[in-house]
């Protein structure tokens, strides 16, 4: 049984990355929690997160980030072999502030479609935003949705 180490859990992942697997949570007080299921779940590290993280995903090779969103409107990427965030340079970060394609409300899913080089991001804002897997480039705006949208899922083989 995973041991909360503080405030409430909100989402959790299972990741796989070479020979190490964690489970990771994200939690109302800012922080990612890692733990490791092969010593009962004993708690790796943590990363402090600059808001609360709705949502959380893993993307296996090749990619092999994690990836979350939440109440700050942003997509992290995380590298989870150095426990760091991976950071867009300042231009890259000013520019999307000026972009059309952003979420305006709180992120809710986070979906990596590997095969399309795609990141599906759904929000409070009532839009699904479509970025570049790599480089978090924005791409599409999808809208029409009323209410939020909560969730995201991908079926391959509708592709």
């Amino acid at each position: 049984m995973v041991k909360p180490q503080g405030g409430a859990v909100i989402a959790a992942e299972y990741i796989e990355i070479e020979n190490q697997k964690y489970v990771v949570t994200t939690s109302n007080n800012n922080t990612l929690y890692f733990y490791d299921p092969l010593t009962d779940y004993r708690l790796v590290n943590t990363i402090n997160t600059s808001e609360i993280q709705m949502c959380i995903r893993w993307c296996g090779a090749p990619i092999n980030r994690l990836y979350t969103g939440g109440l700050d409107h942003i997509i992290h990427a995380w590298d989870v072999k150095q426990f760091i965030e991976i950071t867009m340079d300042k231009d890259e970060i000013d520019k999307n502030d000026e972009q059309e394609i952003k979420h305006k409300e709180f992120i809710m899913d986070i979906l990596p479609i590997v095969s399309h080089n795609r990141l599906a991001t759904a929000a409070l804002d009532n839009n699904i935003c479509l970025w570049d897997l790599r480089s978090l480039k924005p791409l599409k705006l999808l809208t029409g949705h009323n209410n939020g949208v909560y969730c995201l899922e991908w079926n391959e083989e509708m592709n």
